[in-house]
């Protein structure tokens, strides 16, 4: 009995070692942390990052560097300075930065980026639906490209970047004239597989955009990912709102046309209206529920405009959705004229710059492709 006793003692002190030595690792790593946290130093107040970050970058341009004056807190992250690798001539003065350390890529918009993220929290509802209810077309699931909108006050907000991404303006930089509407289809290099993701990513364009009533389509706004993937950036005018100039509400680009083909083609006009009904609840088009409400209203983040959504959506129906769908490959003047006129304004900025220094702009890019022939993400937005 005393030798059992011994052993039952000693198993259990072999038992009790290890967690010790686990209990004294896990406080010596937080000593670790805290020592850490306090060397860094204070950081900006969250709900001053944004205008920290505006008065930082104001009066400096492409090329520049940029040091803060105490570490900014973004997306868990601290950050003690940024390049500024671009400037776009958008109406929101965008620019690209690159974060250090880290080296953490974000385009920064400077205007409240609030609804844009609640648009992005959408999409993120509606990949749900998509994905439980198995909307799919080609082989493939329903699904809208998504990425990180982080609101930083009413003065700045942060844009994540897509990777392996150009917008139709720079595949059109690297087309002639006459081959413009096969620019898509090369750039995928005609891999079944990629567009059958552009078929399924533009059932998921379609949707989204007729639900939200996104506008203000050009080949600036509308992007293709190396993967095949279809997407729409900049949700700057929604439920309705247009600029002055628009393309019509529901459109796809004929170079995606021409990349799907008849057959993949028609089986987008097919599965949008599935996608519609997946968002407007069960018993749709039939229960009485304006198109898409049934998700829209459970969106959090959508509560501060919920009223400006109803209101949009009390305009839809199943019937004009699917007229639009069909036409949606139509040419239209207002997109090509909205085209054009951004076309010019970026000639003569491009102009006024060589002249200013001195130089002129060296050839384009390959697409998806940089100097070194990595993977590069192209951006304009």
């Amino acid at each position: 009995k005393q030798r059992l006793a011994h052993e039952l003692q000693t198993a259990a002190a072999m038992a009790q070692e290890p967690s010790f030595h686990r209990q004294r690792h896990q406080q010596q790593q937080q000593q670790h942390s805290q020592q850490q946290s306090t060397s860094a130093g204070p950081v900006v107040a969250p709900h001053l990052v944004g205008a920290e970050l505006a008065a930082a970058l104001c009066g400096h341009g492409q090329g520049e560097t940029v040091r803060f004056s105490q570490p900014l807190l973004i997306a868990g992250r601290q950050f003690t300075w940024a390049a500024i690798l671009r400037e776009f001539k958008t109406a929101s003065q965008a620019i690209l930065l690159q974060f250090h350390p880290g080296g953490v890529l974000y385009i920064c918009k400077f205007e409240n980026v609030v609804q844009e993220n609640a648009l992005m929290c959408t999409l993120h509802k509606m990949n749900d639906r998509w994905r439980r209810l198995q909307v799919s077309t080609s082989g493939e699931l329903v699904q809208a490209v998504t990425y990180g909108i982080i609101p930083l006050g009413p003065k700045a907000g942060l844009v994540e970047v897509v990777p392996e991404s150009c917008t139709l303006r720079e595949l059109s930089r690297e087309s002639a004239f006459g081959e413009r509407h096969s620019r898509v289809f090369r750039a995928l290099k005609g891999d079944p597989r990629r567009l059958d993701r552009l078929a399924a990513t533009t059932v998921a364009y379609l949707t989204a955009g007729y639900a939200l009533g996104v506008r203000d389509g050009h080949d600036d706004n509308l992007m293709l990912r190396s993967d095949g993937a279809f997407f729409r950036i900049d949700f700057g005018f929604a439920f309705g709102r247009t600029p002055e100039i628009d393309a019509p509400p529901t459109f796809v680009p004929n170079a995606v046309v021409q990349a799907l083909g008849e057959h993949r083609w028609m089986d987008v006009l097919c599965e949008c209206g599935r996608a519609l009904q997946a968002l407007s609840g069960e018993g749709a088009p039939f229960n009485g529920k304006p198109p898409a409400w049934d998700l829209l209203r459970s969106v959090p983040e959508l509560r501060p405009i919920l009223h400006e959504a109803f209101g949009h959506v009390r305009t839809l129906s199943f019937e004009a959705f699917g007229r639009q769908v069909v036409r949606a490959d139509e040419w239209s003047f207002a997109r090509p004229a909205n085209n054009t006129l951004r076309e010019v304004g970026h000639t003569l900025a491009a102009t006024f710059a060589s002249f200013a220094s001195g130089c002129f702009f060296g050839p384009a890019k390959e697409p998806f492709q940089n100097a070194r022939g990595k993977q590069q993400a192209y951006f304009q937005y």
